[in-house]
């Protein structure tokens, strides 16, 4: 108990001595009567205690009001600090998350450049194979094209030189006729650039045609015509062009012949399929060896009524092949 208390109560029992020292009797309670003199100086204590005890409390109320205070002012400046703390914690954390946001932004934005750059590297690596490519496909067609052309330079120099031999093989074997002279090919016939078949085809036709013709040479039992146009052409120095008649593929293996001696006059549609076919050639030939020899019966009949009735070569060729069998010969 602390001593401004105690003061208190003691300046409180002498003030009641002090007044209750005359003596008092309440029911079964009674106080004995003191002296004034004590009573007095009891009450004279009592006040002096009171005073004391009251001046001590209002200073230690003082003191309690005062350290209430400054608790509650340092409590408040506690609070005040925590809340300093806190709200600058907050600040600090937000001002984080800020600079992390930015920095987020930043990488992504530098993600975006690098992939940007990326693909940028990557089309001109593209557009430069690509141009490659395309440099190397161009070169190869120009080789191509070069090579080609070199190519058909050799061969067409080959080829004249081909002709240039072939013509000068059968210059000697070339009789021209008297007159210019017309021969029907009922097949159509080939343009060569020289008198070979295996020569270079100028031309080809498949149908009935009619060919004038200055002159001829056999080659391998194949006879090829000049015709007037070319020989023209080849007396103003051009390239002098061979025409080889159509016919049946068994005639380009024949038995040797010559074209029979009346052939230069023929005018009727029969003597020039005769003239105009190799196979026919021997045919008609072996028929007047035959007819020397024997002098069948009816071969005017034979001429008139049958060779004559003949449309084309198989007819001719049958024909032909039946008479000299019939006549007792062979073929």
């Amino acid at each position: 108990m602390e001593i401004e208390t105690l003061l208190f109560f003691l300046g409180a029992i002498f003030t009641v001595i002090a007044i209750v020292g005359g003596g008092l009797e309440i029911d079964k309670l009674r106080i004995p009567s003191i002296g004034i003199v004590p009573r007095f100086f009891a009450f004279l204590v009592g006040i002096i205690f009171i005073i004391t005890s009251s001046i001590g409390i209002n200073q230690f109320l003082g003191e309690k009001s005062e350290t209430a205070i400054d608790s509650q002012s340092n409590f408040t400046n506690n609070q005040t600090v925590v809340t300093s703390e806190v709200e600058q914690t907050r600040i600090k954390a937000e001002q984080q998350l800020a600079l992390a946001k930015q920095a987020r932004i930043k990488a992504e934005q530098e993600t975006q450049q690098m992939l940007a750059e990326q693909a940028r590297i990557k089309a001109d690596m593209e557009e430069k194979v690509a141009a490659a490519e395309q440099a190397r496909i161009k070169a190869e067609a120009e080789q191509a094209r070069i090579k080609g052309e070199m190519e058909t330079k050799l061969a067409s120099e080959n080829h004249r030189k081909a002709e240039y031999k072939a013509i000068d093989k059968w210059r000697d074997s070339f009789h021209k006729y008297p007159s210019t002279q017309k021969i029907i090919a009922h097949h159509g016939f080939f343009v060569k650039s020289a008198p070979s078949v295996n020569a270079r085809t100028v031309k080809e036709t498949s149908d009935y045609a009619v060919i004038y013709a200055v002159g001829y040479l056999d080659t391998d039992r194949i006879r090829f015509y000049i015709s007037e146009w070319s020989w023209k052409r080849a007396s103003r120095g051009h390239t002098t062009n061979w025409v080889f008649i159509k016919a049946g593929s068994e005639e380009q293996n024949l038995p040797t012949g010559t074209q029979p001696s009346w052939c230069p006059r023929a005018s009727t549609r029969i003597e020039l399929l005769i003239c105009n076919n190799a196979k026919l050639w021997y045919l008609d030939n072996r028929m007047n060896e035959l007819y020397k020899q024997i002098k069948p019966q009816g071969q005017r009949q034979w001429l008139r009524n049958v060779r004559a009735k003949c449309r084309n070569v198989s007819c001719l060729e049958q024909s032909y092949k039946e008479r000299i069998v019939q006549i007792g010969g062979s073929y």
